[in-house]
């Protein structure tokens, strides 16, 4: 799976946003890494934005690779 520009998940910076593929996903996910101390174990991990799956599902199966977020796409602004 480490192709494409996906990295493994011990080079992912800690700050930030950044895409995270789990072994168990179809889509890699929007994420970043939560030191959140009064959450339960395990503490630190990463988190998903996608708040449908919910930080259990991101603890049970975190990720494996990460890759940064692409550029936005360039937009023309119109003169009025």
């Amino acid at each position: 799976m480490c192709n494409a520009g996906w990295r493994p998940i011990e080079e992912a910076p800690k700050r930030g946003f950044i895409l995270l593929w789990r072994d168990i996903s179809f889509l890699p996910d929007v994420g970043y890494f939560c030191e959140d101390l009064s959450c339960e174990k395990p503490k630190p991990y990463w988190a998903s934005v996608n708040i449908s799956m919910g930080i259990r599902w991101m603890r049970q199966n975190p990720p494996l690779f990460w890759m940064p977020l692409p550029e936005p796409p360039e937009q023309e602004i119109d003169d009025v």
